[in-house]
């Protein structure tokens, strides 16, 4: 590899390249743009394929830098092809940590999350990665990662988890319930959102947290739509640890939308005569056909 002078660019290979790094982090500014995405390739796969720490001294001003020059749509590329290897068991669990680390953007942190709490499972502990990863939310710096890291594992849409989120729920602050609301996605209406979301609405209300019970009341609202129009609500399972081929779910229990509503209209008529002003469980009932009063 040759080096020019202080400031000028260096030329190699993406291993020599990764080798100057690792001498001398400050070198990351010397590579072009077109560099950095097979350094950090390079940086993470010896990383997953060896557990060194010492690789993570070299990934993390790389990925700074990727950041810099990336949109998050091309590090989630970045993210599924290294979730995908420890799924078929090519590298470590710990190859995620980069981006769990260093990512700033929300939706990659999340998305990573989901990936990691389904990897780090084992045949004897299904829920560790979940564990693991409220362990992460509670010690991550900075702070403001923390919704994306609950946001993640919440997606998962699985009860054990949910399980585990239900304490930790009440550590968030107002505006983190809010980001996490926001997150919420998905082709399907699944059971174990909803009920997550009841109970955690009932105790926004009882704690008096206005926005927030705003957010998930308005969450509630548009399920309540989408179950409608689908005329279904579903609760699948993930099978953890991850299968390397096949489905990663399984079904547990599917109802049509009147089937759920009635499952669910006592518990949203408890909320609703609690409710004070403005009243929007009104509106939550509507929207999932589920009759009040006389």
């Amino acid at each position: 590899m040759r080096f020019f002078g202080q400031g000028q660019r260096l030329t190699g290979t993406p291993q020599q390249l990764l080798d100057a790094v690792l001498r001398d982090q400050s070198s990351v500014a010397r590579l072009d743009d077109e560099q950095v995405a097979p350094v950090l390739v390079m940086s993470i796969r010896s990383y997953g394929l060896s557990d060194d720490i010492r690789f993570m001294a070299a990934i993390r001003p790389v990925y700074r830098r990727f950041m810099e020059i990336s949109a998050p749509e091309l590090r989630l590329t970045h993210k599924n092809m290294v979730a995908d290897k420890i799924q078929q068991g090519e590298f470590s669990i710990n190859a995620l940590i980069p981006f769990l680390v260093e990512e700033s953007n929300p939706r990659v942190l999340a998305s990573c999350m989901m990936d990691f709490v389904a990897l780090a499972a084992s045949e004897q502990d299904p829920l560790r990665g979940a564990r693991e990863g409220i362990r992460m939310m509670q010690t991550v710096e900075p702070s403001d990662h923390r919704a994306a890291f609950f946001g993640g594992m919440f997606l998962l849409a699985d009860r054990r988890i949910n399980g585990i989120l239900e304490t930790e729920r009440r550590s968030l602050a107002e505006d983190e319930m809010v980001e996490v609301v926001g997150m919420q996605v998905g082709a399907r209406v699944q059971a174990p959102i909803v009920d997550f979301l009841l109970g955690w609405l009932e105790e926004a209300n009882a704690a008096g947290l206005d926005v927030a019970s705003g957010a998930l009341a308005a969450a509630l609202h548009k399920l309540g739509l989408q179950a409608q129009e689908d005329n279904e609500v579903v609760e699948m399972e993930r099978i953890l640890p991850l299968p390397t081929k096949g489905s990663e779910l399984r079904k547990i229990k599917e109802w049509d939308c009147s089937e759920f509503a009635r499952r669910i209209g006592p518990v949203l008529s408890r909320i609703e005569q609690a409710e004070q002003e403005p009243r929007l469980l009104p509106h939550v009932q509507k929207a999932w056909e589920i009759r009040t009063g006389p």
